[in-house]
């Protein structure tokens, strides 16, 4: 199930599928079945015809709750249920199906939707408090969510001190360094966010680290670092509209 789990985050849902389906043929009871194939069957509704839609989320919608009769608190599906509610524009009914979930139950996917609902509805200090109690922080994902909630709710040093720490506890997480950098940037400490990138300008994200650092580079003057560091990328990225402005910018100054 596991497995099953990890291939769908992968964005291969048939294997998914054939992994959930062979526990559910030997297991199929087991409440943590029945969420995943109902995750599957919503995510399978986002790029489904209009014909089909309406048919998937209900599938998911029984399926979640399947599990939650087999299980009250089984992690996963009140958010699902909540996602679909709020496909719907069924906001209150959302909120009210994760509160519960995180209240009664802890369950932290629950969690971190109800943190980008408060945020949505300009509730970010609400997310900060829920965030904190539910203490998730060996979740990458709390982490960033925690930081984020703060630094909209107007605790910027408070958003980057708990980034450090996550940056210190994630230290491959190129996200957790670009929100580092972002908030260093937004304290007016320029060669600290330049250098809070640095560990990270290999990988997946390396165009979007180094783009960063170039954008850092002009905000503080240092127009021959920028120019050294978006002429390679312009050169792989010969499409990018984005890097050639930038590119331009730098020989302007």
């Amino acid at each position: 199930l596991f497995l099953a789990d990890v291939v769908a985050a992968m964005e291969k849902p048939f294997k998914a599928y054939q992994h959930v389906q062979k526990v559910l043929k030997t297991t199929p009871k087991l409440a943590e079945a029945h969420v995943s194939l109902a995750l599957l069957d919503a995510g399978r509704a986002q790029t489904a015809p209009e014909k089909d839609k309406a048919g998937l989320l209900a599938k998911a919608t029984a399926g979640f709750e399947r599990a939650m009769t087999m299980d009250p608190a089984v992690p996963g599906a009140r958010a699902g249920l909540a996602q679909i509610a709020l496909m719907a524009g069924k906001t209150e009914e959302a909120e009210r199906l994760l509160k519960e979930a995180v209240d009664k139950h802890s369950d932290s996917q629950a969690a971190l939707v109800l943190a980008e609902l408060l945020g949505m509805t300009q509730r970010s200090a609400e997310a900060v408090t829920m965030l904190r109690k539910i203490a998730q922080m060996d979740d990458e994902r709390f982490v960033l969510a925690l930081v984020k909630a703060l630094a909209v709710s107007g605790n910027g040093d408070e958003a980057l001190k708990e980034a450090q720490i996550g940056a210190k506890r994630f230290p491959g997480s190129s996200q957790m360094g670009l929100l580092v950098a972002d908030l260093l940037r937004q304290a007016g400490k320029i060669p600290l966010a330049i250098a809070a990138l640095e560990p990270h300008k290999t990988g997946a994200d390396a165009t979007r680290i180094v783009a960063m650092q170039a954008q850092l580079y002009l905000q503080n003057n240092q127009a021959t670092e920028a120019i050294a560091a978006l002429e390679p990328l312009v050169v792989a990225n010969p499409r990018s509209k984005e890097l050639h402005l930038l590119l331009i910018v730098a020989y302007g100054l």
